[in-house]
This record gives structure tokens, sequence and C-alpha cells, in this order.
């Protein structure tokens, strides 16, 4: 690393006037390039030595000054020690306490949060995901550390097993259950993010995680067959109509392919035409910034029809009744026992289906993964599984054959 050009000087700032005095300020240049900041001082411009950046008499503000300086010559030196490149306005950033040589996880974490909810392009969804991964480590160190906070140059590989750990065996979910391990390396992955942002940032030399392999697992997707689906959507569930709303919730779903807060926030006005006669649900999806178009099928808009009169619609033109994720989630495990159904029934099962429904209907794998709003059709090919129907349908290609 090159030795830089570095100067500081102390100057009245004729703008900022107060008075008859003008406001002190500190100018730091690093390399020709400048950096400035006010100082709680000011003084009558008679009273100031340009030259010396200092009052002309002997003024208790002066040891303030020299005070300064010396601050801004410490952090220089322990920057330039600890190898880290020096720029003007990082000096300024160190010294006022918005950059920390001592930076700690929680603390990190937490900047980081809060410039993501700066930026309009990430999304509220993602947003909660970072805070949520936040708020699990904050756990972990109230659970297993006596909720000491942790500096980022002392994460490495034994912090990161123990908290791989710690969300194996110890952490429980809303649910009161155990995270798989998806969960869990999505958990991981966020705080990975993080950490390769304070490498950015020079607040560590290097990400702990380039030594921390994450565990995979082979995801298998549930999902109901067309006879399920078929036995899902006829039965009558004892004529309890807030079970009815739940289970043509899901069947929406299935449907469409819609995540759970897609479907939640549609409203009428997000149905267009298609210009063939039909309709299409036109929405940016919640993980998007592309607009998806999903057409409008028979069973889908037998569902719409049904809930014209539901006051969700009447009063907030919401197309399906209102059910937290949490009380669907409830009510199907209720469905699932009535219909005689032995899957675990979740929304996000309706998701599934709606993919393995589509892909065994020879619908093109790309055309599914636009209408899921996957980014990487490596996604979609989770689904890409064969139902018995139409293996045994394939099968009899073979049998004619030989005949």
């Amino acid at each position: 690393m090159g030795r830089e050009s570095f100067s500081i000087k102390f100057y009245l700032n004729k703008a900022k006037k107060k008075g008859n005095q003008f406001k002190i300020y500190t100018r730091i240049t690093v390399n020709r390039k400048k950096a400035e900041f006010a100082t709680p001082f000011a003084v009558e411009e008679q009273l100031w030595d340009a030259d010396s950046g200092r009052i002309k008499r002997n003024n208790s503000t002066n040891d303030e000054l020299v005070d300064i300086e010396n601050s801004i010559r410490r952090i220089r030196r322990k920057l330039l020690d600890e190898e880290k490149s020096i720029e003007a306005y990082t000096l300024v950033e160190y010294y006022k306490g918005k950059k920390d040589f001592d930076s700690y996880l929680l603390k990190h974490f937490d900047k980081f949060i809060k410039r993501m909810e700066a930026k309009s392009e990430n999304k509220k969804n993602t947003v909660q995901q970072y805070k949520a991964t936040r708020n699990i480590i904050d756990e972990f160190f109230t659970k297993k550390r006596n909720g000491r906070d942790i500096l980022l140059k002392e994460i490495n590989y034994a912090f990161l097993k123990d908290f791989d750990e710690f969300l194996v065996k110890d952490y429980i979910d809303r649910r009161k259950q155990h995270i798989q391990r998806n969960s869990i390396n999505k958990h991981h992955s966020r705080t990975r993010t993080v950490l390769i942002d304070a490498v950015k940032e020079e607040l560590i030399p290097k990400n702990p995680y380039m030594s921390f392999e994450l565990k995979n697992t082979k995801t298998q997707r549930g999902y109901l067959t067309q006879e399920e689906i078929v036995k899902l959507k006829e039965d009558n569930l004892g004529g309890n109509l807030s079970l009815q709303g739940v289970r043509d919730f899901f069947l929406f779903s299935v449907f469409t392919g819609l995540r759970f807060q897609d479907a939640y926030d549609l409203k009428i006005e997000d149905f267009k035409p298609d210009g063939k006669g039909g309709k299409i649900i036109s929405i940016i999806m919640g993980k998007l910034d592309d607009r998806v178009n999903v057409p409008v099928i028979k069973e889908t808009q037998e569902i719409i029809d049904k809930y014209s009169d539901d006051p969700a619609r009447e009063v907030f033109g919401y197309v399906l009744p209102r059910y937290s994720n949490q009380k669907l989630n409830t009510y199907l495990k209720a469905i699932a026992d009535l219909c005689g159904i032995e899957k675990k029934l979740t929304h996000h099962l309706a998701r599934h289906t709606f993919a393995t429904v589509a892909l065994n209907n020879n619908i093109p794998i790309e055309v599914v993964q636009k209408l899921l709003g996957h980014t990487d059709i490596r996604t979609t090919q989770i689904y890409a599984k064969m139902m018995t129907n139409t293996i045994v349908k394939e099968m009899q290609k073979m049998n004619d054959t030989f005949n």
C-alpha cells in the first residue's frame, strides 16, 4: 500500500455565521480529495489566524482543536496498521462514530437492514427475512453466549459451527417446531451476505464462511394427486363456511400457482383481458420485479365468482376471503382429516401441486418457471417429478409398440 498525501486544516466557514461569529470547520485532505465537518466551536473573524488554523489568543478552544487533530491522526495510524485503505471521508466517518474499528455482528446486521429498508428496490418480505435471521442470532447469543454479541473479527469456523448446531438442535419456530436444513441454510446465507458486506467495508479481511461448508439435503416437494384435488374440491366439509373458505383459498393457488402473499393481496383490478375472450391475473410477484401473467382457467373463475358478495370484495376489492397464513394452515389440517387426505396440507403445498400438475400435463418447464416467478429454472426442475398416472400413460406407448 503506497504512502498517501495527508493533511488536516481548520478554517472559518464564512457561510456558517451565528451572530458575529463563524463556525470553525475541519478539512481533511487525502491524495487531494477532501472531506469536511463542523467542529462545535465558533469565533469572531478578527480573532482567527488563518495561517495556523488557530485562534490568535491563547484560548482553550485551541486545545480542543488539537484534540480533534490528534484523534484523526490516531484513526489514520490505526487504519495504516491494519492495512486498510484510507480516504478523507472514511476518516470523518470513523471520527464521527459512523464506522467502528471493533464492529459487532448484531450492530452490523442492524446497519445492513437499515440500508436495505432505505432502498426502494428491496422487497418488504426480503427485509423481514433478514430481520428474522437477525433475531434468531440474538436468541442464539441469549441462550448460548450469556447475551454477549460477538466482534466481527472474532467470527470463525467454531462460531459458525456452534450457530449451526443451535439452529439444528435448539431453535424452535413460531409453530413450536424445529426447522429443516433448507431453512437453516437460508439463515446462514443471509448471515453470509451481511458478512460479505463487512468485508467490503473493510471491517474484516475475509468472510469466515469461506471455510464453512453448508450441508445440503435433497428437497422433496410434496403435492396432491388429481384424485385428491377432486376429493378436496367436492367435499362439503360439513357445511362449515370457514373451512370452505380456507379450502377455496388453497385451491385458488392450486389452479394459479400464486404464493400465499400474492393470493392474499390479489384484487379484482389485477385481472386483465387476455385478448382472446378470457382473463389473466397480471401482477408483480412478491420476489420479482417482472410482471407475471397467469391465465384464469375455469376452476379459478368458479372460485372468483363464488366470493363476489364477500365483504372483503365489496368493501376493499380483494378476490379471496381474508385469512392469515397461520390460521389458513391450522384449518387445512382439519380439512385434510375431513377429506381423508393423509398428506400434511399447508398453503405452500398448493403451489407445489400447481407446478407438478402443470409439468405432468406437458406444459413446458420454461412456461411453468415464468408462472411460478422463478428466476432460476433449476428451482422449477425440483417439481419435475412424474405422477403415477403420467408414468402409466407414457408406458402405454411402449405397450402399443408391441401390438
